[in-house]
């Protein structure tokens, strides 16, 4: 099985991907109400821990009676998208500083 880094551009540590996806859950049985987590998770970890809970970032969460209207839902993300790419996030370890640019890889919206 490959993953998402298996290919040549992959091996660039500068520019890694970023998995979205977000679904509605009712929190309860009798309830109307739904609630939509706009949740990511960060390519540059390895596929055994990735999808860890620990590891998902929400970002936003959407209460209501419908849907999130897919307008909001997009206006976020390519606002996330372009401070993502263009200015990235400093990464630091013990003994190492690394600006990282992130580009979304694919999402998943129900």
């Amino acid at each position: 099985m490959a993953d998402i880094h298996d290919g040549k551009r992959g091996k660039d540590i500068s520019h890694r991907g970023i998995i979205f996806n977000t679904d509605g859950i009712s929190p309860f049985k009798s309830s109307v109400v739904t609630v939509w987590p706009l949740l990511m998770a960060l390519t540059i970890l390895p596929p055994s821990i990735r999808m860890n809970k620990d590891n998902i970032i929400t970002l936003a969460v959407w209460s209501g009676e419908s849907k999130p209207p897919m307008s909001v839902l997009l206006k976020l993300l390519v606002s996330l998208f372009e401070d993502l790419q263009n200015d990235g996030i400093v990464l630091r370890t013990s003994n190492n500083t690394k600006r990282v640019h992130f580009v979304p890889a694919f999402g998943l919206f129900d």
